[in-house]
């Protein structure tokens, strides 16, 4: 296999990567989202 070759599938490992610590960003945050509706729905039907 070429260095340049190597290069762009390390490239793109890495742009995957970024990818996918940008959804588990997303996720956290729409799980800390929806835990906190749900605190407050059950609170008020308290």
């Amino acid at each position: 296999m070429s260095v340049s070759r190597a290069t762009k599938l390390d490239a793109l490992t890495l742009g995957e990567l970024a990818n996918i610590r940008t959804q588990n960003r997303i996720l956290a945050t729409e799980n800390e989202e929806l835990a906190s509706y749900k605190n407050v729905k059950s609170k008020r039907q308290i």
